[in-house]
């Protein structure tokens, strides 16, 4: 068998390889599926890509979005093979020492993931900016590292805002959940790669699961996977992909509204349980 995870020529050859030596290609998936546009050498490749899928044995993916987008991409079900949780849920509080101090006495608004522009973290900003009297009690923290961090520290630093907005180095992956269960929220802002798309290229976002599985309430885009998890006013705002204004409108919400963050913050708490089921299935 050959197992492949990767797009583009890896998975070209891997095709290639199979066909001409009668192995079984499987495909590992987790990557969304992007629409393909009129630009020339992305829809080629997107099509070689489709067409590798296509003619794999089976694609292992990642959660059920994806599960969605390759059999709206005409794979059969019995050719679909989903996996979902990749954290020891049970072992998290019990083997979690580390010790985390939250920024500030406020409302803390987490984003944890690569800064780049890609992943949101201007569109948190622009949304922060825009808030009014909530913006004096709350705070960021951007918890990760990435090409954008010095510009978004440049921003934050020439708005004098750096007592509102706060950065931390990456830590273990064990120990972002004491992170997460100081939060307020999380939010998660994946943008869509094309500006005029209203479509979060994000195939499945870990940080909107753990958040959830410590009840901590996600404010995501409407878009991509968010909604398979993120239930709007249940256990979460949904707010419209790319839109840093319907960002702000969301983060105003629940800072101001403290019966519907009751709400959400109590669906958080339920939703765990749904995602331990998922895992286990």
């Amino acid at each position: 068998r050959i197992i492949c995870g990767r797009s583009g020529a890896m998975l070209w050859a891997s095709f290639l390889y199979a066909a001409i030596f009668s192995r079984l290609l499987i495909h590992s998936r987790h990557e969304t599926l992007i629409k393909p546009r009129k630009d020339g050498l992305r829809r080629l490749t997107d099509t070689l890509d489709r067409f590798c899928m296509m003619k794999s044995k089976a694609v292992i993916c990642h959660g059920p979005y994806l599960r969605d987008q390759l059999m709206g991409m005409g794979l059969p079900p019995d050719k679909v093979i989903q996996f979902d949780i990749s954290f020891e849920a049970s072992a998290v509080r019990n083997e979690n020492t580390f010790a985390f101090v939250a920024p500030s006495v406020g409302p803390t608004i987490s984003y944890i993931g690569r800064i780049e522009k890609s992943k949101g973290v201007f569109d948190l900003y622009q949304a922060f900016k825009a808030l009014g009297a909530e913006q004096t009690s709350a705070c960021v923290l951007y918890v990760g590292t990435g090409k954008d961090l010095e510009d978004l520290k440049r921003r934050v630093a020439e708005d004098n805002l750096t007592d509102r907005v706060h950065f931390r180095d990456p830590v273990p992956h064990k120990d972002v959940f004491r992170i997460i269960e100081s939060s307020f929220v999380v939010v998660t802002p994946t943008r869509s790669v094309w500006e005029d798309s209203n479509e979060a290229t994000e195939a499945r976002c870990m940080t909107a699961m753990e958040s959830i599985f410590m009840g901590v309430p996600v404010v995501a885009p409407d878009s991509g996977p968010f909604p398979y998890l993120i239930k709007d006013r249940h256990n979460g705002l949904l707010f419209k992909t790319n839109d840093y204004e319907s960002l702000a409108e969301a983060l105003t919400l629940v800072l101001k509204n403290s019966n519907l963050y009751l709400k959400i913050k109590t669906g958080a708490e339920q939703s765990k349980n749904d995602i331990v089921t998922a895992s286990l299935s």
